[in-house]
């Protein structure tokens, strides 16, 4: 089994779990139920492509179901004689042999034709509301080519909404990697187990809007789980927050004491930004370390941080990279730090050093207490000693990687950041927009997971809830200033503190 393909046989799996339990044709049938629940909703009144409204009556909105050679095509199949029913105005165009079809492929084709339903060969011309793209589920590995291709970009191509049935055709949902045809889809309805390559790398840009049903019937609901293998963090639990909070007898001492190193000449602001978050999400006592002599002796903006000329002892956790560079004393500084038996968050050039020196590389992996790894793609790609664009063709794969061969927790950052802990589990954030594509920002989040770090002793625990806040506060600031721009990345720290106090309260 190779990596890229670890999900899809989760899957399979769950597959043959229901099917011992449910007929393999109830499951498709609500498969195909699920579909035509979610088109009717985006018919009947949803926005259109480019923002538009569709007011009408159900048999003004015209349906294309464009349905493959495999069982996604019966999914689609099926919900087209669903639609129909309903009162929809539906057309299908099917791009496979009949005879070759599963036997429950072939059910739900009966479905559609049973009713006078035709299958057209080729993609009609006309405008219609809605398509449901049934080409190619979650199996398909390979580009797609020749007639499909050309189906995938008329789809693309139309004004019509998009739904993806189970997935998008042509994007592999172990991986978030687009194939050169991919649909770009308005909104997929997804079955059994969210997908993670819907969550990460090109993704997010092709799925839409997810909608996902575990179909399973109230008695089923404990035999099939509703994830399979990971996670997807969308919220901050009661619980988490319970576990930041400070309790009535806190005092600082009792509140972690964190220190920050890094801030070389001319990346001072690095370090800043990272004190500055740490300080902000309720740590107990924050050091910042500098390495250039310009630092300043203290922030006038967050006062509470105490600057020093030497590395202090008593830390209960350490967070090293923001601006650190990458000269000789950054690395015997590193050096110095990675020898300690407390929690050490490695970040930004720490990972570039770490990823030149092999004793640095040694003496990481040797590291008894926790370690986490913040890196992007590039970083990454340095720390496995690839291309980035390796990195990207699978980024679970990659995490995976570094998490065992470092002995660390990690996040592997960008669209969908990627988390793989020491422990073996995984999972993908679900929080964060475009606003924090900007230098600095990784900085702000090496704040926010050190601070919880310090706090909390539990690496896994501060990764997770380090990187779901921090997205969280650019999902909160992008609604507040109408998008991505207008905010700047110190009003993140207040933005993630307002999420933690209302989940807090709301428990």
């Amino acid at each position: 089994m190779t990596d890229s393909l670890h999900f899809v046989f989760g899957i399979r799996a769950l597959e043959a779990a229901m099917f011992r339990r449910v007929p393999s044709r109830e499951v498709m049938r609500r498969a195909a139920a699920e579909v035509a629940r979610v088109a009717a909703v985006l018919c009947e009144g949803e926005e259109e492509k480019g923002g538009r409204k569709k007011k009408g009556t159900k048999m003004g909105l015209r349906v294309l179901a464009v349905a493959g050679p495999g069982n996604n095509g019966g999914d689609a199949l099926w919900a087209a004689a669903m639609l129909r029913a309903r009162g929809f105005s539906v057309a299908a165009v099917f791009g496979g042999d009949a005879k070759k079809l599963s036997a429950d492929a072939r059910a739900a084709l009966s479905e559609w034709e049973k009713d006078g339903g035709e299958c057209l060969d080729e993609f009609p011309d006309g405008e219609v509301d809605l398509i449901l793209d049934g080409l190619f589920g979650i199996g398909l590995t390979r580009d797609i080519e020749g007639k499909y291709a050309e189906w995938i970009g008329r789809m693309n191509a139309s004004s019509a909404r998009v739904l993806a049935v189970d997935a998008p055709s042509g994007l592999n949902a172990d991986t978030g990697v687009a194939g050169a045809a991919t649909v770009r889809a308005d909104a997929t309805a997804t079955f059994l187990a969210r997908k993670p390559g819907f969550y990460t790398a090109d993704g997010p840009e092709h799925c839409g809007a997810i909608h996902f049903s575990a179909l399973t019937a109230p008695d089923e609901v404990e035999f099939i789980p509703p994830d399979a293998g990971g996670f997807l963090s969308e919220q901050l639990t009661t619980t988490d927050a319970e576990r930041l909070f400070p309790h009535r007898t806190a005092h600082k001492g009792s509140r972690g004491t964190l220190l920050l190193i890094g801030g070389a000449r001319g990346m001072e602001g690095a370090l800043i930004l990272a004190a500055r978050a740490a300080a902000g999400l309720g740590t107990g006592k924050v050091f910042a370390y500098a390495l250039s002599p310009r630092a300043p002796a203290y922030d006038s903006c967050a006062p509470d941080v105490m600057w020093r000329e030497n590395i202090p002892d008593g830390a209960t956790a350490i967070g090293i990279g923001p601006g650190l560079g990458q000269s000789d004393s950054a690395r015997e500084v590193l050096r110095e730090v990675l020898a300690k038996p407390v929690p050490v968050l490695a970040d930004a050039d720490a990972l570039n050093c770490i990823a030149a020196d092999a004793s640095l590389r040694k003496a990481l992996s040797a590291r008894k207490a926790a370690s986490v790894l913040t890196p992007h793609p590039a970083e990454a790609g340095r720390l496995l000693q690839c291309k980035t664009a390796e990195i990207q063709r699978d980024r679970f794969a990659a995490a995976r990687r570094m998490s065992d061969e470092f002995n660390a927790d990690v996040v592997l950052k960008g669209a969908g950041s990627v988390l793989q802990f020491a422990g073996g589990e995984w999972g993908v954030n679900g929080s964060g927009n475009s606003g924090l594509a900007r230098a600095g920002s990784g900085d702000v989040l090496s704040g926010f997971v050190s601070a919880f770090l310090a706090q909390s002793g539990d690496s896994t625990f501060a990764l997770r809830a380090g990187v779901y806040l921090h997205g969280a506060a650019a999902d909160e600031l992008a609604r507040q200033h109408g998008g991505p721009f207008g905010w700047r990345l110190d009003d993140l720290t207040p933005a993630a503190g307002r999420i933690l106090n209302e989940s807090h309260a709301g428990g």
